[in-house]
Parts: C-alpha cells; structure tokens; sequence
C-alpha cells in the first residue's frame, strides 16, 4: 500500500509539473514559428490595419506607442493649411525590427540603414532648409533610409533628445517619444 501510495504522489506532481510547463513551452514554440515566418516573408508592403485582424504580431500592428506625433513646422510657400498638418497631431507610431506601422498603415519587412550627418548640411542639401527654421539644433542628427513606401518614412531624422523628424507633402513632423529616460 506504501508503493501505491508514492506513486500516486509522484503521478500527481507529475501531472503538476506538465501543466505548469505546457504553457511556457507553447510560448516557446510560438516564438520560434513567429521568428520563422518573419525571415519567410521577404515582399515590403503597406497594409490598412483592420481590428479584426487577430495575429498582431505577424500583421505588424502594435499596442505599443514608441512615438507621436507632437508638432509641425509649415515652411514658408507650402500649400498645406494649419487644419492638414493638425491632422497628424497625436498620431501614434510603432517601428520594430522590420516593421513601421504608422496612422493606421503598416510597411513589413523594412530594410533600415542610417548614417550620422550634421544637421545643418543634411536638412540644406536635403530639403532646402535650416535647422534654424525648424527650432532643431544644429548638431549631429541619425538619418534613417529604408525601403518603406509610408509617406515620411523613406527617409527620416531621429535628432539628440530622441525625438523623430519626418516630412510629408513638405510638412516637418515631430514624433515625441512615449518615454523619456
């Protein structure tokens, strides 16, 4: 009876031990097959972002926030209205390791490269401005390229303070970072 016993014991913190690791091995694997299917799919695309969409981590779309969208700058002779670029106001932001998903569209499978110029030179050759005219300092500045069709994602700055610059129909855009440290 004594036997019976211990195995009865043992079957049971068995039985526990398969149910606690159960679900740390399906995370797991989960991961792997996420990992899997990210370095399958190779075709850059933009997408609008439906809410019906139940796989959120292969389609791109965040609950996170690293940035948004905090202010703008309409250069002199532009023919955007106060009420285009307000538009954008508050606009969330995600970039992952290949991923953008900005204003409700993401772009999967980016390429990023990025290159650390002088803002000055940068934003003259560039855009025909100053850092001067868009209240930056004129310090060093990360451009970022990828291959992202998302208007203002082709290129964009990221400056010192860790905010992001991007130019859409001419309109500079500042992306504040959700968190400072």
């Amino acid at each position: 009876m004594l036997k019976e016993e211990v195995f009865v014991k043992n079957r049971i913190l068995v039985i526990a031990l398969c149910l606690f690791l159960s679900p740390l091995a399906c995370f797991s694997g989960s991961e792997t097959t996420h990992r899997q299917k990210k370095s399958e799919e190779r075709a850059s695309d933009t997408q609008t972002e439906s809410p019906a969409q139940k796989d959120t981590a292969r389609s791109g779309v965040s609950m996170r926030v690293l940035w948004s969208v905090s202010g703008y700058v309409i250069p002199e002779g532009n023919a955007a209205t106060e009420q285009q670029a307000r538009a954008l106001l508050f606009k969330p932001l995600d970039i992952g390791e290949s991923w953008i998903t900005f204003d409700g569209k993401t772009c999967h499978n980016v390429t990023f490269t990025r290159e650390t110029v002088q803002a000055r030179d940068f934003l003259k050759n560039r855009y025909g401005t100053t850092p001067a005219a868009l209240n930056i300092p004129d310090e060093p500045v990360v451009v970022f390229k990828t291959d992202c069709n998302l208007q203002g994602f082709t290129e964009y700055l990221r400056l010192q303070d860790r905010q992001l610059l991007i130019q859409r129909d001419g309109v500079f855009y500042y992306l504040q970072p959700a968190v400072n440290y």
